[in-house]
């Protein structure tokens, strides 16, 4: 079968080409073989590559070129600061002097204000201007934004393949807008992150983390998310992913819990973090 398969393909091709159109042939030449395959962490985290860091160089570059912040901004970035410089002294948090209009989660900052302190605590050790620890804290959030499509970037490079792959990487470095922002304290971009995770997921057809990132990231930071995860719902219930009525249930029963206990985090944070002392 292989001798008849080669005189099919002809003379005058070499043994790799030949190799190649054999895989195309059979719907294996836009997937990644496993000596192609990148390290993953758990499975889904991949390890960075070339075009990864093309992509983060971009955001320290847009750090660099627009080092500081909006006012939308200032309510992540005053919380961070409050939380790497004032600690457990709940009582001199700008918050609760200046509780803002419209309440909004400590919890993105937490986890970014977490990341950056080492580095933050170094720079003050030193006596180094503060500023410095807001651009610290801007470069970890652009690591972590550049890190979750470097991870959906994974995905798609073993669905679809590497020059897929590269083109999407060069898609978001030459447009303005996923870096510029990504890196600034906003829900949209904290929601982004997961967002971008969730994304890999479905490729991966982990359905059940698929809605469980999104309804974390619902609940936290951005309601409106459930009009993505709606339709992508409906669209595998349509496509008949699912392999039977019980994995729709326990994709259902997955968000919902997820939901719960990040309803239960977000308000427990926020009694904390956001109690107007009145």
């Amino acid at each position: 079968e292989d001798e008849d398969e080669d005189e099919d393909l002809g003379g005058g091709i070499d043994e790799e080409t030949k190799k190649q159109i054999k895989e195309l042939r059979e719907g294996k030449g836009m997937t990644m073989s496993k000596e192609q395959s990148r390290s993953v962490l758990f499975g889904l985290f991949p390890e960075p590559d070339e075009w990864d860091w093309i992509v983060f160089f971009v955001a320290l570059l847009q750090i660099y070129m627009s080092p500081f912040t909006k006012v939308e901004e200032s309510f992540n970035v005053q919380a961070m600061h409050d939380m790497i410089f004032e600690r457990q002294n709940l009582d001199r948090y700008d918050h609760f002097q200046f509780p803002g209009v419209v309440p909004r989660t400590f919890i993105g900052a937490f986890i970014n204000a977490i990341l950056a302190s080492p580095i933050c605590l170094l720079f003050e050790s030193i006596y180094a201007p503060r500023v410095i620890s807001l651009f610290v804290c801007r470069m970890v959030l652009a690591a972590l934004s550049v890190y979750s499509l470097a991870t959906f970037r994974f995905q798609v490079e073993k669905k679809f393949g590497k020059i897929v792959s590269a083109c999407f990487a060069v898609v978001c470095s030459i447009q303005f807008h996923l870096l510029f922002y990504c890196s600034r304290p906003l829900p949209n971009t904290y929601a982004s992150i997961f967002v971008n995770l969730a994304f890999a997921s479905w490729l991966k057809e982990q359905y059940e983390v698929l809605f469980s990132i999104l309804a974390f990231a619902a609940i936290v930071f951005r309601s409106e998310l459930v009009v993505l995860a709606a339709p992508i719902f409906v669209s595998l219930v349509v496509l008949r992913k699912f392999s039977s009525l019980s994995a729709v249930i326990k994709v259902v029963a997955t968000a919902a819990i997820s939901a719960i206990l990040s309803l239960g985090l977000t308000i427990a944070v926020e009694l904390i973090g956001c109690h107007r002392g009145g």
